[in-house]
């Protein structure tokens, strides 16, 4: 429902400034490629959790992934600019686990697919005739509807299980970030965004399949975006 209803909200922003842009100058659309490399981590806090993962070896090998974006600002003064942003993420993680007595271990390759928003401000610190530069902050919504994982054990691989999901979870942001001028009516941009989704205790529940005694491992996940894009 929350994700029905922050979706109605940015397409409703999307037509309201559709309507302005000729008019208001404060209002800016961005488009925005962003390669991504993320890595999980056990959640502790889920109710998911239990005391045996503590007899397990875990290690999160990082992933790489892509996403593309929509987006809208506004600006508040010369310094600061609120934002919401509209994004499909291709991203993943890697789970590896392993015990010595007996030895075993499970290694899973994790896909998913996402609808993220998100929304904050940007702070503009320096300010040139050629280029800006900016820090920014704030918080957003993922949901995941698309999982595919390839588990691989001490027998070998199987083939990728995929499946159809619903994963809300929530995240905060913090990026950097340079604009400078390509055009009169065109800015590029180029910068780095991080995301966390721990202090909101995720529900990212993944499947493991019963071995070590655990159905299904909860995640929570950090991630570091590099973005390009224009402004106009």
């Amino acid at each position: 429902m929350l994700y029905r209803k922050s979706k109605i909200l940015v397409l409703m922003l999307l037509s309201i400034t559709i309507g302005n842009v000729s008019a208001q100058h404060k209002w800016n659309m961005t488009f925005k490629a962003y390669p991504s490399v993320t890595w999980l981590h056990i959640n502790s806090s889920s109710p998911a959790y239990n005391k045996r993962w503590e007899n397990v070896n875990l290690s999160y090998p990082a992933k790489g992934g892509f996403g593309l974006g929509i987006g809208l600002e506004y600006a508040v003064s010369d310094k600061v600019r609120v934002f919401a942003d509209l994004r499909y993420n291709s991203w993943g993680g890697n789970i590896y686990a392993i015990r010595n007595d007996p030895t075993f271990y499970l290694d899973l390759d994790i896909n998913y697919r996402s609808i993220n928003i998100p929304v904050g401000i940007k702070y503009y610190y320096k300010a040139k005739p050629a280029y800006n530069l900016y820090l920014s902050a704030g918080a957003g919504l993922d949901y995941t509807y698309h999982v595919s994982f390839i588990p691989t054990n001490y027998y070998g691989s199987v083939p990728a299980i995929e499946r159809n999901a619903s994963m809300q979870t929530y995240y905060v942001l913090l990026g950097t970030g340079i604009e400078f001028k390509l055009t009169n009516k065109l800015t590029g941009t180029i910068g780095m965004e991080f995301q966390n989704d721990r202090l909101f205790n995720p529900n990212r529940i993944q499947d493991f399949g019963g071995l070590f005694g655990q159905e299904e491992i909860p995640l929570s996940y950090s991630m570091v975006l590099f973005h390009v894009g224009v402004i106009m």
